[in-house]
């Protein structure tokens, strides 16, 4: 079993063990990172990570879908499917963003940067949307001229 198959079969334990470590060696841990800042060897630079991913389009949009579980081509193809509209209010999508279900982690569609942040914020609650839909349903008729 290689190194990353092991530790996804393993990542609660590994994820455990390295928190207790911290846990136990806070001080260390902690003095070691202020001396790699002072040496210029602090992790990756937002402005390295954003050349790289100007470099590596492919490769930076493949490790995005990898926490969703999906590929690139799977990626392609369903925005093709989209024909590049998001699946809620139909219009044009600058920069898609992946939808999934935060429970089981399985993918829902593209969706526009707003429609997506919405979802977000009524917790992917459909009963929490129903009442924002009967809200304005109600609500339009008591407006103030």
């Amino acid at each position: 079993m290689s190194s990353p198959e092991y530790y996804q079969a393993n990542k609660e334990k590994a994820i455990a063990r390295a928190k207790a470590y911290y846990e136990q060696n806070r001080d260390t841990v902690n003095q070691k990172r202020r001396e790699k800042l002072k040496k210029g060897l602090a992790p990756k630079s937002t402005e390295y990570v954003r050349e790289w991913r100007a470099k590596n389009p492919t490769k930076a949009l493949a490790l995005k879908l990898k926490k969703y579980g999906i590929t690139v081509d799977f990626y392609k193809n369903e925005l093709e499917r989209q024909q590049g509209n998001c699946r809620i209010c139909l219009e044009k999508m600058a920069t898609p963003n992946v939808d999934h279900d935060h429970k089981t982690g399985a993918f829902r569609g593209l969706l526009c940067n707003r429609c997506n942040t919405a979802i977000g914020l009524f917790r992917d609650s459909k009963s929490n949307l129903l009442s924002a839909v009967a809200y304005l349903e109600s609500s339009t008729s008591n407006l103030v001229q």
